[in-house]
């Protein structure tokens, strides 16, 4: 690919391009996985065990996709790191794990009990309603929330690993977006993978924007493959 993106929604188009790209299986296996989630663990834990593994992974998932959103979003930007074939796997790993490892257990002390300051304390806004949910004692609905929680972020952390596995082996896009703002580029990255995420387990159809199907017509082509 040659030359950077200047607008947002050309990056938007980068993630519709990669996503079409994909066998239309990954769609499948991605809702089979998610969905099974809440199932397998009511299978192995009960009552308040089971909530608790609930509560953990719906934390876990998302700190986790949220995490792959930050790598894809440094790659775009500033073509961070550059990797082998050989060496992304173990990345993804230490990305999608080292970072919820660290706030997962801070985020659940601040649902569960209030937090009046942590090392991630400006980051409890997203945890709030589960905080609030839990207050009120409605636990069927708290476990419901939860249990909504868990599938869709690991679906959606399922289709962030896959752009960062499709953005890492094309060389040709890293830095492809630094003229775009740091703040717009990873609203960017978040709006696609949650887009993707929906598409996936069936809640929208993926019809393309105005602005999209303009650059399509522009005959935009992205390779998703490391030449």
């Amino acid at each position: 690919m040659n030359g950077h993106f200047e607008s947002a929604g050309q990056v938007r188009l980068l993630f519709d391009q990669v996503r079409n790209q994909m066998p239309p299986e990954v769609d499948d296996q991605i809702r089979s996985m998610a969905k099974e989630g809440p199932e397998l663990k009511r299978q192995q834990y009960s009552g308040g065990a089971y909530l608790d593994q609930v509560e953990k992974n719906a934390v876990y998932l998302r700190e986790g996709t949220m995490a792959v959103n930050a790598a894809i979003t440094e790659y775009l930007m500033h073509g961070q790191p550059i990797l082998s074939p050989e060496e992304i796997p173990a990345f993804l790993t230490y990305t999608r794990v080292t970072r919820p490892q660290q706030t997962v257990l801070l985020h659940l002390n601040f649902i569960r009990n209030g937090c009046s300051g942590c090392d991630v304390h400006d980051e409890h806004g997203p945890y709030a309603a589960f905080r609030q949910l839990l207050l009120t004692g409605d636990s069927a609905r708290y476990i419901d929330e939860m249990e909504f929680s868990y599938v869709y972020f690991q679906a959606s952390c399922l289709v962030a690993q896959q752009f960062l596995v499709a953005m890492l082996s094309n060389y040709g896009l890293a830095g492809c977006a630094r003229l775009i703002s740091a703040w717009e580029l990873a609203e960017v990255v978040q709006e696609r993978v949650f887009r993707w995420t929906d598409v996936c387990l069936g809640n929208i159809q993926p019809v393309a924007p105005q602005e999209t199907q303009f650059l399509q017509r522009q005959q935009f082509v992205v390779v998703t493959k490391a030449q």
